[in-house]
């Protein structure tokens, strides 16, 4: 997220660990780039992370799992996050697409699209980035680069962007 890597600890489904940076623990304040990165992976989600008799179990894509698990280790939990910001519409995952993407309701008048898939399509679709000083300009040869870096060490490498849109817009058409 914003040109920084972080490291999700804990093992498995559990919601024990953290989120660091460089080592050291981060707090996901709401205003923050990494805060709605993982919102974004929770909202654009199918997979449901569930407590049950003492432990955590999930359904759905092990990919779209490790996101709720990521997100809850922040403590952004899908359950009041789709409760804050209702699903509008979407558009579901095709190999032949690359992403998919959701539209949220956002305050009175905006709603948010989410999009998440293949680290190359994502980023094709986006112009700006958002970083610790805010958004700005997106350095896609930065980008691109440290992505095939983190896919060269054999990682899964997906993006997420997301936008406002205002709710008077045209409606969102692949």
């Amino acid at each position: 997220s914003a040109g920084q890597t972080y490291q999700v600890t804990g093992v498995g489904y559990g919601f024990e660990g953290g989120i660091e940076l460089d080592g050291e623990p981060v707090a996901s304040p709401p205003a923050s780039h990494l805060h709605r990165t993982l919102l974004a992976g929770v909202l654009n989600n199918d997979a449901t992370l569930y407590q049950a008799d003492g432990r955590t179990d999930a359904r759905g894509d092990p990919t779209e799992i490790a996101l709720l698990v990521a997100a809850a280790k922040a403590g952004i939990f899908k359950g009041e996050a789709e409760e804050d910001f209702p699903r509008i519409a979407e558009i579901p995952f095709e190999p032949h697409r690359q992403f998919s993407a959701t539209l949220h309701e956002w305050g009175d008048t905006d709603q948010t699209l989410f999009v998440k898939g293949a680290f190359e399509r994502v980023l094709a679709m986006c112009r700006h980035a958002e970083g610790p000083e805010g958004p700005g300009e997106l350095d896609l040869e930065r980008v691109a680069a440290e992505g095939e870096h983190l896919g060269r060490q054999g990682l899964r490498v997906l993006a997420m962007a997301y936008t406002r849109v205002d709710s008077r817009a045209l409606p969102i058409d692949e």
